[in-house]
């Protein structure tokens, strides 16, 4: 899967594994409570996920050499190793663009939403239609500038606390669930990389393809990984590997752009 040579494969081992918990509200943008999984090995990979990971399997993971990680049955675990090998500059697909932005998380997740947005706007304008987006993943910030091409914005989540909250402009966030069996169709999905971790991501894909919808994933969640996404039917990649915008200083995002 990985196409590394054997003498490689066994010399990686996992030196370092963090399971942070993340409240976070930047101006604007609602409240985030987040936990993450970051990775070291060639280099550090993270992935957000939902339910628990035991401590005592994370203590086990240092140490570990790669071609024993299989018996790590996680998602979560397995894609932030995964993430942290392809973070060797060698390994990275090359970028169709790449931003860098030095700043405060105020700054930056205003800059990142709209690099998200702008590029939702180019797979837009393949639509013959007004544009009808599907937002899965709550943000406010990203919600309010998809909203500002003139399109109608539907809003996803799995997190029961923000389902069925209403954002700013009025929207309700709906469950993620009720994509699967929605009517609607859409022209453009925009999808938090935590769908990786999910096991939402194939699915959801293979859902809006079906319909004729584009697909563009914005991820935080194995940003080093951007050629995997293109395999799995994401048409554009906005890949924001650690640090990412949620701490002070540079943060730099990645365009990969596949059809």
């Amino acid at each position: 899967m990985l196409n590394l040579p054997s003498e490689v494969v066994k010399a990686i081992t996992v030196t370092g594994i963090w399971d942070t918990q993340l409240w976070f509200q930047p101006a604007g943008e609602l409240s985030f409570r987040c936990r993450f999984i970051v990775a070291q090995t060639l280099g550090q990979g993270c992935a957000f996920y939902a339910n628990d990971v035991d401590a005592r399997t994370l203590s086990q993971l240092v140490g570990t050499p790669l071609l024993h990680i299989g018996q790590f049955q996680n998602v979560a675990i397995q894609a932030a190793i995964l993430d942290s090998i392809f973070a060797s500059g060698s390994l990275v697909r090359p970028a169709e663009h790449v931003e860098v932005m030095d700043g405060s998380p105020d700054q930056k997740a205003g800059w990142r939403s709209s690099i998200v947005t702008n590029e939702a706007q180019k797979l837009l304008q393949r639509s013959a239609n007004i544009g009808r987006i599907a937002l899965v993943g709550a943000s406010f910030l990203l919600e309010g500038k998809l909203r500002s091409l003139g399109c109608r914005v539907d809003v996803f989540d799995l997190d029961p606390v923000i389902v069925g909250s209403e954002l700013p402009t009025g929207a309700i966030v709906q469950h993620g669930d009720d994509l699967l069996h929605a009517q609607a169709s859409y022209d453009v999905a925009v999808m938090t990389g935590m769908t990786l971790t999910t096991g939402t991501l194939e699915l959801l894909s293979k859902r809006f393809k079906d319909s004729g919808a584009t697909v563009l994933i914005y991820a935080q969640t194995g940003a080093n990984i951007a050629s995997f996404y293109g395999h799995w039917g994401v048409d554009t990649a906005v890949c924001e590997p650690i640090p990412f915008y949620n701490f002070q200083g540079q943060s730099r995002i990645a365009v990969h752009r596949f059809s």
